[in-house]
């Protein structure tokens, strides 16, 4: 019967022992961290108290190119206005178009009569970054591509 009585308190002490493991570690899986999905914050509403105050005004889109290196630029003045010159350049306030490409000017360097324009170009079924820096001539009727070599003459308009 001893036998019977250390096997029973063997047995006694493994169903504990699992009995504790199995909380001890189902409580520790509780404590995990647990990813919840969270829902986007809902648009604000317009209450009463706040229905008298406008809202404030749209900044107005940045002017980022001096004024000088504005306009159309081509290497032939017979084809401003045309398109049919590859070496067409407009520069506007906030956007640079070349023959095939064109898009928003994301910053402008001026040094003087120098320009570095960084913009994100569009032409062609591509989008990419582009940097470009140009040179006017003294007379700001001739607009130099540093990189190309290239020289454009001013279209009048």
């Amino acid at each position: 019967m001893r036998l019977n009585a250390l096997t029973l308190t063997l047995l006694i002490a493994l169903i504990v022992l699992i009995a504790v493991g199995a909380y001890y570690f189902g409580r520790r899986s509780n404590h995990a961290p647990r990813l919840v999905p969270v829902e986007p914050a809902a648009e604000a509403v317009q209450t009463p108290a706040d229905a008298d105050v406008p809202a404030p005004p749209e900044p107005p889109a940045p002017k980022l190119t001096a004024a000088s290196f504005r306009g159309e630029w081509n290497s032939k003045l017979e084809d401003c206005g045309t398109g049919n010159n590859d070496s067409r350049l407009v520069i506007g306030a906030d956007t640079i178009a070349f023959h095939e490409s064109s898009g928003p000017i994301k910053s402008v360097g001026i040094d003087g009569r120098t320009a570095t324009f960084t913009s994100e170009l569009s032409g062609e079924g591509e989008t990419f970054d582009f940097s470009r820096t140009f040179r006017l001539s003294e007379d700001g009727k001739a607009l130099t591509d540093l990189a190309s070599g290239l020289t454009r003459q001013r279209c009048a308009g």
